[in-house]
């Protein structure tokens, strides 16, 4: 393989921050007058082109969803990863995400609530940073009688300081019914970074 054209090795489709890229240094003519070969590593590669790398992380509930959601604000249960780019940058602990990464995020969130009750309900959810709402992210449901659930959803743009902690709230906003609850499987949150 040392004595290989460039042309004749096999190719690849993806690369890992430490692959190594092929380059001909022509400023540096110790190999060869037209320059010396190289290699950069794809990370390197990356932010010499001035591409960052984006982050993105998405969270849901499993099981075991909250129960009995009444006129109290209410934090929704998220108890599970669907992806996580990067650990150190988003972190899932007691139903809150906390991203330490300071950028543009875009941050979604879907909850499909349902209710025991036979009156009918209304549910107002949010998003919360830091216990402060997060302005234009409420979105109501509404239940008209047993075991019937509908679906708040929002999609945002937020500047996000590192170190800020994210969580989903509920409550009742009018109805009759104390007994709203969590689908298994029906809450998620996510984050990309833009």
């Amino acid at each position: 393989m040392a004595d290989s054209k460039l042309t004749a090795l096999g190719t690849v489709t993806t690369l890992a921050d430490g692959d190594l890229v092929y380059v001909v240094d022509v400023s540096d003519t110790t190999d060869d007058p037209a320059g010396s070969s190289k290699g950069i590593t794809k990370a390197n590669l990356m932010t010499t082109l001035g591409v960052a790398t984006k982050e993105y992380a998405a969270f849901y509930l499993s099981t075991g969803g909250i129960t009995g959601v009444s006129t109290a604000e209410t934090t929704l249960t998220l108890n599970a990863t669907s992806v996580n780019s990067n650990g150190s940058v988003f972190g899932l602990a007691s139903s809150q995400v906390t991203v330490n990464k300071t950028g543009d995020f875009k941050v979604s969130a879907e909850c499909y609530f349902n209710t025991g009750g036979s009156s009918r309900s209304e549910y107002s959810m949010f998003l919360e940073v830091d216990a402060v709402e997060v302005p234009g992210t409420r979105s109501g449901t509404y239940q008209r009688g047993y075991d019937s659930g509908d679906t708040a959803s929002f999609s945002t743009i937020i500047s996000i300081t590192s170190g800020e902690v994210f969580q989903l709230r509920i409550i009742r906003t009018d109805g009759g019914a104390t007994t709203g609850y969590q689908d298994n499987n029906g809450t998620r949150l996510s984050f990309v970074e833009l």
